[in-house]
């Protein structure tokens, strides 16, 4: 394999790894939608907003909230409130993988370093932000969301399945 068919191969790496990271996440928040439609068809939750906010912090307060009321999900509060809870810890990487601009360069020694950069706002103003890494940070992140939503999807399916929560639409 010639260095430009190596670099090729790694830059492909780099995208599978981040649409992989995207992957993840998207389980989750498709999840976590899905257990809150499903609750609003039984009589304990069907008194809770037809929408979900946009913003994610408020998202998962609402969800949260489900479990916080009385009914078949309340047996699950704690794991629910963990499990809701722990995709806060991945939202910087999402936001990067999903917006951020890749920047790769290759150091000397052969090894990619890698920038994503994507704008925030601080304070109602833009701010670029930049996230540095290599394969192996890549690697690692997709390790640790992969974990974390394989958790999150068997305990999504334990309360639908132990709560009876209907299928919507």
């Amino acid at each position: 394999m010639s260095a430009s068919d190596q670099e090729e191969a790694d830059i492909r790496t780099i995208h599978l790894l981040r649409g992989a990271i995207i992957t993840a996440y998207s389980q989750v928040e498709f999840l976590l939608a899905d257990l809150y439609f499903r609750a609003r068809y039984l009589q304990e939750y069907n008194h809770l907003p037809k929408k979900l906010p946009y913003k994610l912090e408020t998202k998962l307060k609402r969800l949260k909230s489900i479990a916080d009321l009385p009914g078949p999900i309340e047996q699950f509060r704690q794991e629910l409130h963990a499990a809701v809870d722990g995709i806060l810890q991945f939202e910087k990487i999402r936001h990067f993988m999903a917006h951020g601009m890749l920047i790769d360069r290759k150091e000397e020694t052969g090894e990619h370093q890698i920038s994503f950069r994507g704008y925030v706002e601080i304070n109602g103003e833009p701010v670029m932000e930049i996230l540095n890494g290599d394969l192996r940070d890549l690697n690692n992140s997709l390790n640790i969301i992969e974990t974390y939503t394989m958790k999150f999807v068997l305990l999504a399916h334990k309360i639908i399945e132990h709560c009876k929560l209907p299928q919507v639409g």
